[in-house]
């Protein structure tokens, strides 16, 4: 499923070379899932994924979420998603927003 995730969100325009992508690899999965995802990852540009070995947590994602949130500039767009989460927009979507004087984009910490 992910060679479909990275093209549906690269098709959409995410740059996925600058993309965050963390992934939860625990020990006992063995390596050869890791490096088939890894070569995956490579084929759309993204070098460096965060790999998290230890138990998953929720807290954990939002502490790395925050963390990434804290790094983008104030003018940026942040997609979160998970990767079984295929979402779309109307293709004006971000020009709505932008012309928009009340401010329908939210801005936050999770």
């Amino acid at each position: 499923m992910l060679p479909h995730w990275l093209q549906h969100y690269a098709s959409l325009g995410v740059n996925l070379t600058i993309a965050q992508i963390v992934l939860h690899a625990p020990r006992c999965d063995g390596s050869r899932g890791l490096n088939q995802t890894l070569a995956a990852l490579r084929l759309h540009g993204v070098t460096r994924p965060r790999i998290f070995i230890d138990t998953w947590s929720s807290s954990i994602k939002t502490d790395l979420a925050n963390d990434y949130f804290r790094k983008v500039p104030a003018n940026a767009y942040i997609m979160r998603v998970d990767s079984d989460e295929f979402f779309s927009f109307p293709c004006e979507l971000l020009g709505e927003l932008a012309r928009d004087p009340r401010g329908l984009a939210v801005l936050g910490m999770m």
